[in-house]
Formats: C-alpha cells, sequence, structure tokens
C-alpha cells in the first residue's frame, strides 16, 4: 500500500510499504480521505538534510561527540546512515471504511463508515475501536477526516468551561483557531476572533463569526475588546496562534476580565508577564489534545474506556460530538478545505500549506483503492543481489530500538544477513533498507515463519508476545532466539519447554550477560573456590513511568518479570546448581512514589549451598552505574562492575578491565548461530528460560506476597 513519510530532506515522500496488522483490539480501515494538520505536520517542512540543519544546530556537535563516546567510531557511522535514509510517518486525522475487525472488538463491523484518531496518511490504517465512530448519513468522507484535528479544538474549548451568554476570543484563526471559534459558538459563546491575516479573517466571517479584529490595525488591542465586551474583558481566552514571541501571549492575556480563564491550544510563547497574571488573577489551562484518552495506552490501544459517569467527554466522545455537530448543520469544515489532492501529490498539498499559509488553511488526501482486505503482501527488495550462500539467514521479528542497537550491528562480523524483518509500524523501514538491505519487509510474523529461506528466527518483541511467535516459529521448524523474558507465566514457559521438546526445536533465550567477558573470567576465578558462596546483585534502575508497557502486567510484566529475569538467570548461571528455595520480598506498597515491583530483594538458596540476593531498585541515583555484583568466596571477593570491570580482592592475577561496558549481545548471537549451523551447544536453552520462570513464580507465591 501506499503511505506517506517525511524523509530525511524533510520533503513529502509517498512509499509502498505493508499493509498494517489489525490487533485484537483494532479495526483495520481502508482510508477514504485524511487531514493535512497545518500546525503539527507543516513545523520545519522543507527543512534540507541532516547536514544542512546540523550546521543550523550547534548542539548537534555535542550530539555527536556522545555518539562517538558511547558507540565508536563505527557505530556513530551507522547511526548517522540511518538518520540520514529516515522516514517518518506523518498523519492522524482520516475517515474511511472499516474492511476487518479485530477479534474482541464490540463497537464495529465490517463496511462501516468511521473517522479516526491517530492513525497516518496511509492507504489502509489499523486503529483502535475507542477512537473511531461511525459516520452519520450526510457526511462525507473528507468532512470526517477533520476529526481528530477538532477534537483538538474542541477539548480546547471545553477546557475553557464555557457558560451560555459568555464572552471568548479565539486568538490565531488558523485551522484549529477556527474550528474552536465555530465550536464555542455552538456552546452558546459571544465570538470575538483576532487574526492579522485577512484572508483568515474574511474566512472566519464566512462561518459567522461578526467580530473579527486585525491585531495590527488595534492601536490597542485589550481596550478594542474591551470595548466590544461591554467594558467587561473575555470571559475565557482560547490562544490558538503559532508563534514563540511571548509578546503576542501577553497582549492576548491582557484582553481578560478579572478572574478570566486561559486555554492555551497553538504553540505560543509562554514566557508570561506575572504582573498580569497577577492583577487579574487569571486561570491559566494548556490543552492535551483531543480529550481524556489520548496517549494513554490502556485507552486507545487495549480499548478500556473511562466510566461516563466520571468522564464525559473522551477523545472517542469528542469524535462522535464533532460528527454530529457535522450532519446537524451547526459546524462548518467544508470551506476550510483548500486543497484536496490525491495521495500520490502528497508532496503538493504539503508545498501548498507551506508557501500559502495565509490562503491555505487545510489540506485533504484521498484514497481510490478498493475497500476490501487486503493480503500480506511484503515489501520484497529487487533480486538478482550477491550474497554469500554460507551466510545465515536471519529473520526479526520486532525492530524497535533494542534490537536495532544491540543486535543487528553485530551481523556481519557473524557472518550472518538480516534476510526478513516483521514489524508492526513500516517506520523504521527505512533504515533497515539503508543499513542492512533485508529481502522482506513486512507486517506480519506469520510472512516471516512461512519463508523457507529463513534460517533462524529472532523475536524482539515486547513481552506478551515472545510466547506465541516463539511457538509459532518453532511448528513452523525455525531455530528461534527470543529475547527475554522467555515468557510472561510459569505455565506458558512449561508449555514452550513442551512444544521444544516435542519439536526436537532449537531455542535459545536473551540472558546475554552470561557470556560477557567479565561473566566469563567470573566464573573461571570461582571455577575452583570453596563452597559455599555469596552472590549479592546490586540493580540501580531507571526509573520508568507509571503507565510504561513494560510495568503492565499483561504486556510487560513488570520488572521483576521483565527485567529481573536476566539478574536471576546470571546467579544460577555462576552458583550452577539447583534452587531449593526461594523468599524475599517488594518495597513500596501502597506508595505512589515508590511502586512495589520496581523494587525487591529477592534470594535465592541453592543445593550446592550458595546463596545469590538480587536487590533491585528504581528509585536510586542516575549517575551510578546499573549493575554491581559481589561474589564473596572462601576469604576471596570478586566486584564486577557494569560488566566493565572485574576485580579480585584477596586473589592476584583476576583483575579484568574492558574499554567499554560489554553485556555480551554479540556472543550470545554467536552461539545461537553457531548452534544453528550445528557447530556448538547451546549456552542457554528453553530449561534456563523454565527454570527463571519457576523462580520468579516461587517468588510472587511465597506467604504474604499476595501472589
Amino acid at each position: 500500500m501506499k503511505q506517506v513519510f517525511i524523509n530525511a530532506a524533510q520533503v513529502a515522500e509517498v512509499v509502498q510499504v505493508d499493509v498494517p496488522v489489525c490487533g485484537v483490539r483494532e479495526i483495520l480501515v481502508a482510508a477514504r480521505a485524511s487531514l493535512i494538520s497545518t500546525g503539527t505536520e507543516t513545523v520545519g517542512y522543507g527543512a534540507g538534510g541532516l547536514f544542512a540543519r546540523g550546521l543550523r544546530d550547534p548542539s548537534k556537535v555535542s550530539v555527536l561527540v556522545d555518539s562517538l563516546r558511547e558507540r565508536g567510531v563505527a557505530g556513530t557511522i551507522r547511526q548517522i546512515r540511518a538518520k540520514s535514509s529516515e522516514r517518518l510517518p506523518r498523519g492522524y486525522s482520516g475517515a474511511g471504511v472499516v474492511v476487518a475487525v479485530g477479534r474482541e472488538v464490540r463497537q464495529h463491523a465490517v463496511g462501516d463508515r468511521v473517522a479516526y484518531i491517530g492513525a497516518p496518511h496511509a492507504e489502509y490504517v489499523a486503529v483502535g475501536e475507542r477512537v473511531a465512530a461511525r459516520i452519520p448519513d450526510g457526511v462525507g468522507f473528507e468532512q470526517a477526516a477533520f476529526g481528530a484535528v477538532a477534537c483538538v479544538a474542541l477539548h480546547g474549548v471545553r477546557l475553557g468551561e464555557p457558560a451560555l451568554g459568555e464572552r471568548c476570543v479565539v486568538s490565531g484563526l488558523g485551522l484549529v483557531g477556527l474550528l474552536a471559534a465555530q465550536f464555542a459558538r455552538a456552546a452558546g459563546l459571544d465570538v470575538i476572533g483576532v487574526e492579522p491575516l485577512s484572508q483568515r479573517r474574511d474566512l472566519a466571517r464566512q462561518l459567522g463569526l461578526t467580530t473579527v479584529l486585525d491585531p495590527a490595525s488595534e492601536e490597542n488591542l485589550p481596550r478594542a475588546l474591551y470595548l466590544h465586551t461591554a467594558g467587561i474583558g473575555a470571559d475565557i481566552l482560547y490562544l490558538c496562534a503559532a508563534g514563540k514571541d511571548s509578546r503576542v501571549t501577553n497582549v492576548a492575556l491582557a484582553c481578560c476580565r478579572d478572574r478570566g480563564r486561559v486555554v492555551v491550544l497553538g504553540d505560543v510563547g509562554l514566557d508570561l508577564d506575572r504582573a498580569i497574571l497577577f492583577e487579574k488573577e487569571l486561570e491559566l489551562r494548556v490543552s492535551r489534545s483531543a480529550g481524556p484518552g489520548r496517549y494513554d495506552r490502556h485507552y486507545e490501544s487495549a480499548g478500556v474506556d473511562y466510566p461516563v459517569g466520571y468522564v464525559r467527554w473522551t477523545e472517542g466522545r469528542n469524535l462522535v460530538c464533532f460528527l454530529e455537530l457535522i450532519a446537524h448543520g451547526r459546524l462548518q469544515v467544508t470551506p476550510l478545505l483548500s486543497v484536496v489532492v490525491p495521495i500520490e501529490e502528497a508532496a503538493t498539498a504539503y508545498s501548498r500549506l507551506v508557501e500559502d499559509p495565509a490562503g491555505s488553511v487545510a489540506a485533504v488526501l484521498t484514497y481510490a483503492g478498493p475497500p476490501e482486505p487486503p493480503r500480506a503482501e511484503p515489501i520484497r527488495r529487487e533480486a538478482g543481489r550477491h550474497h554469500d550462500d554460507k551466510q545465515l539467514r536471519v529473520g526479526v521479528i520486532g525492530a524497535g530500538a533494542f534490537v536495532m542497537g544491540s543486535l543487528l550491528p553485530h551481523f556481519r562480523k557473524l557472518n550472518a544477513r538480516l534476510y526478513a524483518v516483521a514489524n508492526r509500524s513500516p517506520g523504521s523501514f527505512s533504515a533497515l533498507q539503508a543499513l542492512y538491505d533485508p529481502e522482506v519487509l513486512t507486517t506480519s510474523a506469520e510472512v516471516v515463519f512461512a519463508d523457507p529461506a529463513v534460517d533462524a528466527v529472532i523475536i524482539g518483541t515486547r513481552h506478551n508476545l515472545h510466547y506465541p511467535l516463539a511457538e509459532t516459529a518453532l511448528i513452523a521448524g525455525k531455530p528461534v532466539y527470543v529475547e527475554k523474558p522467555m515468557t510472561l507465566t510459569l505455565a506458558q514457559a512449561e508449555a514452550l519447554a513442551g512444544v521444544v521438546q516435542e519439536r526436537q526445536g532449537l531455542l535459545t533465550v536473551g540472558f546475554n550477560r552470561r557470556l560477557a567477558p567479565t561473566t566469563l573470567a567470573l566464573r573461571e576465578a570461582l571455577a575452583g573456590s570453596p563452597r559455599p558462596r555469596q552472590f549479592l546483585y546490586r540493580v540501580n534502575a531507571p526509573p520508568v513511568p507509571a503507565d510504561h508497557w513494560l510495568v503492565d502486567p499483561q504486556e510487560g510484566g513488570g520488572r521483576l518479570v521483565g527485567e529481573g529475569c536476566h539478574f536471576i538467570d546470571l546467579l544460577c548461571y555462576l552458583a550452577d546448581a539447583d534452587v531449593l528455595e526461594v523468599s524475599g520480598g517488594m518495597v513500596g506498597g501502597g506508595s505512589t512514589l515508590v511502586a512495589s515491583p520496581d523494587n525487591f530483594a529477592l534470594t535465592t538458596r541453592f543445593a550446592n549451598g550458595d546463596l545469590g540476593t538480587v536487590v533491585y531498585s528504581g528509585q536510586g541515583a542516575e549517575h551510578l552505574a546499573k549493575e554491581r555484583l559481589e561474589v564473596f568466596a572462601g576469604g576471596c571477593v570478586f566486584v564486577l562492575d557494569d560488566f566493565v570491570a572485574l576485580h579480585g580482592y584477596g586473589v592476584a592475577g583476576r583483575d579484568v578491565r574492558l574499554p567499554r561496558a560489554d553485556k555480551g549481545f554479540r556472543a550470545t548471537l554467536a552461539n545461537f548461530f553457531d548452534a544453528v549451523r550445528g557447530q556448538a551447544e547451546l549456552c542457554t536453552t528453553v530449561d534456563d528460560g523454565l527454570r527463571v520462570a519457576r523462580v520468579i513464580d516461587a517468588f510472587l507465591r511465597r506467604p504474604g506476597s499476595g501472589g
């Protein structure tokens, strides 16, 4: 299908990409129209390539220096190559016809005409069921395509708490401002518009605004508005202008009445005059997009709605309201349309908006494809390229930042080739093409599993998909490298171990710290040490937001499952004995500042007498090294510092110092690739993943844990 991206030169480009996969709580829509947001999408448009922009921004030099320090010359060159070929998807407001629904979708059916929020300019889009709304009869696709941007204006108007008969000022009559002015009038407000561009003032009058002022022609704008509001001033000020000059903002503030409300919708300067705010005791509110639910993945992706009794107007309900106002003739968007072109001419539409900001308020892209569920058609590169037949052809499922930064850079030196990539979003495909030139790019993992040319599969998706994808790959006969955690639950781990045994499959887990150079040196040093030994593994983990997917029990499993598995495995690897007992506890509980799953101490007692403790904290200092492992063994102490250094106390000749941290990513991949070739035994097997799952399960089920 065709999709619009902004390339490295900051120019719109239409690219052929694979059709998105519809999730269980999503609908797949064949787009008919999508709106280009004149504010968000045109900022920096046509600004030139990476080098030209870097010359204009001296701060890029420090970024380059930091990259050289962290990644070295080769890694920095890779980053520059990826950045210079980067394409970023654009768009978030559109309308079309539903062609497929996820198995848990209840609100929509195939054939529904819908408007949607948050999906790019593309022939087919997958959107959550909560951020789509049916289009009423009599409302066209081009009108409905305004939905997401209109909801931004509507939510901003609602934040002002308008009351019948009040007067408001809308400062800035661009796309959002003209929509906000109409919503405010529909809410019973007396609306005054302020706009310096004559064409937009004329358009506002065409839409029914009777009082529209030119700030440049008013010697004293606050006084003029004072006269237009019967000597009171504006009850509500909606700041919809764009511009970093705070003088415009402060003049607008002066137009408010005593104890008036100010709502910021535009990207305006906020170096505010405290005297105005203080003297009038103004209330300042900043609008965040389309309404409650926006940026909440539980609402937008998982389909969890807010109770209407507590949150009357979510972004989804705002979208319904917008469509009903269009249907009842109380809102006009057609006069705002300046440009309507097919998606193939997207660059023309963007150029018109940038080059003629006064005369071009809104642009819509149209789509002519048939509303039929598309087949998975992976994007394949041109055939006939010469490759070494001895190279391992690897398929990767999930090409996020971790896979891109920690795994793929090692392929070439390990005589492996990135042959196929399956990723939910095609946004990373341009960088992957520039760096690795894979033959297959797709949004469907099944395409990779079914490809006979794929010798092995790496699964680097979010954690909840590890088990089903690994199981499917094994059934398809593919050797599997699954990132940690192997699974989210013990039941899944046991089931996966059963599949490996039944299929005689090859599966390893990304417990890479086992093969870090400092770990191998420590294991060798401990080989002859007297037992029992004590292990203390301290992890100073950076905090993550409470709504991050990692701490979602259903998606990431929480930090104990999602990250703690690494450290538990390493202690099991070094102790090299069965686990007899698991104990410990969590810190936090009812505290909103200290989340208990982020802060725990877990102790394992091994059959050989060893005792290992992981202390994991998400409330430490960011400048302290993340990991430190201390081992006490028969009069000696070994200290492993963040996989950069190993120092022995009470023993000579065991110190190791590396130029930079090496956590064993390359060595773990090398072991897996060699095992696929039949040249080595796996260092980490499904049994190791199963053992860690049992330890975590025992910890969560210990008395008093509530697990």
